[in-house]
């Protein structure tokens, strides 16, 4: 059996008093698991790193467009750089969401399989799979 601090989902939080399961209103205004919450930390951290990292290649891109228009005796030059560096910096981001959805995937495998094989019913005990 899991742990009821483990996964709400899984296994209710019992009431000390009476031994059912506390009421939280529904599933989705349970506490988040422990187990769900260490899961999703680098995919949320992941996914952060990427937005920033496409922020940061937009303010360069940008710059690099107005500096270049600055400098009119190098504006080709300096545009066709600055165009390169974007781009360089577009297909990193497009890797880094590549990552990010491949880290996806893998989270929501092993979320099937905690939930797969952490059926428990009302009365603790486990229930066998489907199939």
């Amino acid at each position: 059996m899991i742990p009821p601090y483990l996964c709400t989902t899984h296994a209710p939080y019992p009431n000390t008093t009476s031994g059912t399961p506390q009421s939280f209103g529904s599933a989705s205004t349970a506490p988040p698991c422990l187990i769900h919450l260490i899961m999703a930390a680098p995919t949320a951290t992941m996914f952060a790193a990427h937005t920033a990292a496409l922020s940061l290649a937009s303010v360069r891109y940008m710059s690099s467009l107005r500096w270049s228009s600055a400098c009119a005796s190098n504006r080709d030059t300096s545009t066709q750089t600055s165009m390169r560096a974007y781009e360089t910096s577009m297909r990193a981001y497009e890797t880094s969401m590549r990552a990010y959805e491949t880290s996806m995937r893998a989270y929501e495998t092993s979320t099937a399989v905690v939930s797969w094989t952490g059926r428990i019913n009302r009365s603790g005990m486990n229930v066998a799979p489907i199939g």
